[in-house]
């Protein structure tokens, strides 16, 4: 459980589609949203950093689509997806 409200994550790994080097960074989240990571991580059994990873490649993924997409409908499809994994 985060007892400051804050999660502090380091996030060591770029996403693995990316042929970059590795890059640090400090993300600061809400109790709420803290809260939410730490119940997705534990019912996936990864750490904390890997569950956020995976969100925000999902997140980058569903953001792609939704940008390529040309048809507002398929859009607002992609929007209520993305929606739904917060």
């Amino acid at each position: 459980m985060f007892l400051s409200g804050l999660l502090y994550s380091v996030c060591d790994t770029v996403l693995t589609n990316m042929k970059t080097d590795t890059v640090r960074w400090s993300v600061s989240l809400s109790a709420a949203m803290a809260k939410k990571i730490d119940s997705i991580a534990a019912s996936r059994s990864v750490t904390v950093d890997r569950a956020i990873m995976d969100l925000l490649a999902d997140a980058i993924t569903a953001y792609e689509k939704q940008r390529e997409a040309g048809e507002p409908s398929e859009a607002e499809r992609l929007r209520a997806q993305l929606a739904r994994m917060k």
